[in-house]
Order: structure tokens, then sequence, then C-alpha cells
């Protein structure tokens, strides 16, 4: 009876999943990822940053179609002989479907530590964050992701065999390498630590200390506005370290109010991409407890065990997928500057609006020019 429960469950899970839930968050992360690579690439929208942000948009795009195709295993049209070619390639598929979330996941960690230096060591900061330096970042991460997951192809080889019917059909079956146990037991390990132990140590931490560098900032700002009004000045602005105090002092000839809506910008820009990482970090963590299970409890094929965690491996891959997917709605709600520019591009009214706002002060701008560059 456990048995027929664990069965009817998983099927009706892979069913939702496979084929309710992913079309359609491919098709919502398509637009999503397609619309934030449009708007990110754009020349006013161009920093180092945002170069980590149109990445992980593209490698989300990709990932999404890679397991769209994935999921067409299960639709009994596409297991005919017909589709054998097709399912020759699924090791190269599942290939780049896994270095695809490889990258996410680094992608992720790589713009969290550039916000933790740009925010906490400001000086060090104009040095390490840079366009070049972080197409640099990008181009190692891909070709890392590419390499840790290289042996996938290897792991899987699509043939024809008979059903119970007596029909041929194509099948996707594991190469003696995937049994091999003791290459299981180290790719295993390997990508639980590169893809679970590091990763999600790094953002914890980062994360951390960002949101405590944006609650000082902000306590200092209300500090200084409420000394502006003429309110006693005894109470304690927070500690700095020497090189923010540097960095402060050296800012003092900059408009004090320009200077404070800069630093309001980037502490938005901040908490945007802390918002991103927690969203990372609720959708992945179901994986990552899956994936550190895997390392000590393998249960026997067909059995209630090996149910349940055939269920859970769908309702992961679909947390991941909502994660590759709402990116797009985290940039709209919380950045100005991505909202305008998304406006910009896909609504002539709002252009029209804009180009005539500029026109009429225009006659201010030499007067006023000052080179700052924004970010997301």
């Amino acid at each position: 009876m456990d048995e027929d429960w664990t069965v009817e469950f998983r099927d009706a899970v892979r069913f939702w999943c496979l084929r309710v839930c992913t079309p359609i968050l491919v098709i919502i992360g398509l637009v999503g990822n397609g619309v934030t690579i449009v708007v990110l690439s754009r020349k006013r929208m161009k920093n180092s940053t945002n170069i980590y942000l149109t990445a992980l948009a593209t490698t989300d795009l990709f990932f999404l179609l890679f397991t769209l195709v994935l999921s067409f295993w299960h639709v009994g049209f596409f297991k005919s002989p017909s589709f054998l070619t097709l399912w020759k390639m699924w090791g190269t598929i599942l290939w780049f479907t896994d270095a695809c979330s490889c990258m996410s996941i680094w992608m992720t960690v790589a713009f969290t530590l550039e916000r933790y230096i740009a925010v906490c060591h400001p000086l060090k900061g104009k040095v390490l964050c840079t366009e070049s330096r972080a197409r640099k970042v990008v181009l190692f991460v891909v070709m890392m992701s590419l390499f840790i997951t290289s042996t996938t192809p290897f792991e899987w080889q699509g043939v024809l065999e008979q059903d119970g019917n007596n029909s041929t059909v194509a099948r996707v079956i594991e190469t003696p390498l995937a049994r091999n146990q003791t290459y299981k037991f180290v790719f295993h390990n390997l990508w639980t630590f590169i893809l679970v132990i590091v990763p999600f140590s790094m953002l914890l931490v980062l994360n951390s200390l960002l949101i405590n560098a944006v609650r000082k900032s902000q306590r200092y700002r209300n500090t200084l506005t409420e000394d502006s009004r003429g309110v006693s000045g005894s109470i304690r602005r927070p500690k700095m370290s020497c090189e923010e105090d540097m960095y402060n002092r050296g800012s003092r000839r900059v408009n004090p109010t320009r200077k404070f809506n800069r630093e309001k910008q980037e502490n938005k820009i901040t908490m945007a991409l802390v918002s991103v990482v927690c969203l990372f970090l609720v959708c992945q963590a179901p994986t990552a407890v899956v994936l550190t299970i895997k390392l000590f409890y393998h249960p026997p094929a067909d059995t209630p065990a090996s149910n349940l965690m055939l269920a859970a491996n769908n309702i992961i891959n679909v947390l991941v997928q909502l994660n590759a997917t709402t990116n797009f709605l985290l940039y709209c709600a919380m950045s100005d500057k991505y909202r305008e520019t998304l406006m910009m591009l896909f609504c002539p009214s709002y252009r029209h609006r804009r180009a005539n706002t500029y026109s009429s002060v225009a006659s201010f701008r030499h007067s006023t020019h000052v080179t700052h560059t924004e970010q997301l």
C-alpha cells in the first residue's frame, strides 16, 4: 500500500512539475531574461555589476531552454524511434544544463563578492570592480563550469529497446561510467563541495556583511539628517574602518545633497542584489540538501524511498527554474534605473515624454556636467 502511494505521488508530482509548471516557467523566464539582456546591454546601463547580471540572465535563459528539452523525455510522443538522434544527445544536453546551473551559482557569488568590495572597501573597489575584470571573471566561470561538468555526456547513451507491448522505443540508459562506484563517489563529493559548501558559505557570509553595511550607512545618514535639522549631535555615529573614513574624507568636496542621493541609490542597488541572492538561497537550498543526502543514501530503484527521492528531484528542479525566472521581477520591483530603461525601450509614449523632458533642460547640462556611471 505504501509503495502504491509513493508511485502515485511520484507520478502526480512528475505530471504537475514537468507538464504544467515547467512550460509556464520556461515561457515567462525566456521573456523575462530576454528583456533583461536587452535592458542591461544598453550603453546607459554599462558597468561591472550589470555585466555579471547580463551573464546571469543569459545563463538562466539557456538553462530554461535545456530543461524544457529534457522534460520532453516524459512525453510519450518523443519516445518514438524517429527521435533517437535527440536522445543520443541526452548526455550533451544534460551537460549544458548542469554547466548552466553551475554558472548561475558562481555568477551570483561573483556579483555578490563585487558588491561587497564596492560597498565595504570602496577604495579597493575603484581598482578591482572594473568592466574588464568582470568580463574576465565571467569567462573564467563559464570555462570552469563547462570543465567540471564535462564528464556528463559520457554517463548516458540513447538506445532502441522493446517495451512491454513489443514496440520499439527510444530510451536513455546509464553507461558503465555512470555506474562506477568510485566515479560516483568522487563526482558527487566534488559537486557537493563546488556547488553547495563553498558558494553557499560565501553567499551567507557576504550577504550578512552587505546587509550590515547598508544598515550602518542608513543609520549614519539618519544621524546626519537629524544633525542638519538641529537635533543634538550626541547620537553616536557608527564606527567606520580606516578605509571608509579615508573615502568619506576624500569625498567632502562633493555636494552633500548629491553625495546623500548617490549613497541612497547605492544602498538601493545593494539591497536589490541582496534580494536576488536571498531568492537564490531559498530556491537552491533544497537542491543543496538533496545533493548532500545523495552522498550518504542511495535507495534501490522502484522502492518507496526511491519514488519519494524522484518526486523531490522534480520539485527542486521546479524551484531552480523559478529562481531562473523571477530575477526579472526583482529588477523591476527594486531598480528605478532598470524600470526607466525598460519603459524607454518598450513604451514609445514614455520615451517621447522623456525626450521632451530632456530637451527642456538641455540648456542646463553644460553647467552641471558630472561623470557618474549608475548601476542596475
